[in-house]
């Protein structure tokens, strides 16, 4: 198998077969370093099953005479995103076997006390680790964000040959609730969202393209809400079309491949992006919409508990990525901000008294401009406000 694609963090296996007996050498190459941790490439893990014991040298891994009439394997972990060459030598024979490194990551925004930017920061901003209540806020109705960073690709200049299919998929239903329903741009929360940011190769200027309607979902809506569907058009309705993002690339098309079904207990839905390269890497980045309330009264993103909003990276040209799963924490959304406001409006003009009338409003809104709100709490207020000072304010409107 001259082409794989691991996971980082994953093992990669080459296959390979001999004829006769001679010194097998399994070297590094074109840059790529095994060691036993980052920032080496490759830990070596095991050859032949682990019934032959080879011998290190520098970036090389020797076994003397070797002879076998049976496929052979060499196991190594992946520790970095990227592109990674090994050389198998043996005797005068040579040969290299090839692996894309994808990564999956998500943005830590930072606690709602001091918010950060998505870019490549460590611990906060672009990571590979899961987002939770300590490094990370967000709002029912906003968007978590990814990227997928996918290295080694081949670069072909004739484009009708050169598309390669990115399939990804997130978790619409989790224990009966709505979670993640459908995806989004990259760009629905207050802190700057940066695609490239910490990337190796340059990035180029981003390419957008429409992200079409989840319509292929199937069950009803629940009882006073919407469908995901119908929530998503209300959206482009509000802030226009929704768009996912390449680096280095152009997206041919997207569309939902396996659609989830809104009556089931659990459902997940997979999304294929197919595009084309003009550089071996490539980012590509979107949101998952998390569920809100009003669409979903009482099976929204805050009534589910652990960490229940997943995405994936599912494979890249048909081959399996393995387990690549981010997740959010419940603990780290909060609520729609509902509040109640009772006002005293003036009968007409020529009367004296005034009518008080309740008026409630549910707003999307983080709650850092109240002061003394907490980031997981709702809160109830009743006002009573003279509206002279609003002149057209009619008692009926």
């Amino acid at each position: 198998n001259v082409q794989s694609y691991p996971i980082v963090g994953g093992n990669w296996t080459v296959r390979f077969t001999t004829n006769g007996t001679a010194d097998l050498v399994i070297s590094g190459y074109n840059g790529t370093t095994f060691g036993e941790a980052a920032p080496a490439d490759l830990k070596f893990l095991e050859l032949n099953n682990g019934t032959l014991t080879p011998t290190i040298e520098g970036n090389s891994i020797i076994y003397s005479n070797y002879s076998s009439s049976a496929v052979g394997f060499e196991v190594s972990k992946v520790l970095t995103v990227g592109a990674h060459t090994l050389e198998f030598r043996f005797g005068n024979d040579v040969q290299y076997a090839h692996n894309l490194a994808a990564s999956l990551d998500q943005c830590r925004n930072g606690p709602l006390s001091t918010p950060n930017d998505c870019e490549e920061n460590g611990k906060v901003g672009w990571v590979t680790g899961n987002a939770g209540k300590s490094n990370s806020h967000y709002v029912e109705d906003q968007s978590i964000h990814y990227r997928a960073i996918l290295t080694g690709l081949p670069i072909i200049s004739d484009l009708t040959k050169g598309n390669h299919s990115l399939v990804i998929g997130f978790d619409v239903k989790e224990n009966d609730k709505f979670a993640i329903d459908y995806i989004t741009s990259n760009d629905r929360i207050s802190e700057a969202v940066i695609p490239c940011s910490g990337f190796a190769d340059t990035c180029g200027e981003p390419g957008t393209v429409t992200i079409p309607s989840p319509d292929g979902y199937s069950g009803s809506a629940p009882d006073g809400g919407v469908t995901p569907e119908e929530s998503f058009d209300n959206l482009v309705s509000a802030e226009g079309a929704q768009k996912i993002t390449i680096g280095n690339g152009t997206i041919t098309s997207i569309q939902y491949t396996t659609n989830a079904n809104i009556d089931d207990t659990s459902s997940e839905a997979r999304v294929t992006i197919n595009f084309t390269n003009t550089n071996s890497g490539v980012i590509i980045s979107w949101g998952g919409h998390i569920s809100k309330a009003s669409d979903y009264p009482g099976l929204s993103a805050v009534e589910l508990s652990g960490s229940p909003y997943h995405s994936r990276l599912i494979s890249i040209d048909g081959t399996n990525l393995g387990s690549q799963d981010r997740s959010l924490s419940a603990s780290a959304v909060t609520e729609e901000f509902s509040r109640t406001v009772t006002e005293s409006l003036p009968l007409d003009a020529s009367a004296s008294g005034t009518v008080e009338r309740p008026r409630t409003v549910t707003e999307s809104l983080p709650l850092a401009s109240i002061a003394s709100a907490a980031a997981d709490t709702a809160k109830t207020v009743t006002e009573s406000l003279p509206l002279a000072s609003i002149a057209s304010a009619a008692a009926d409107t």
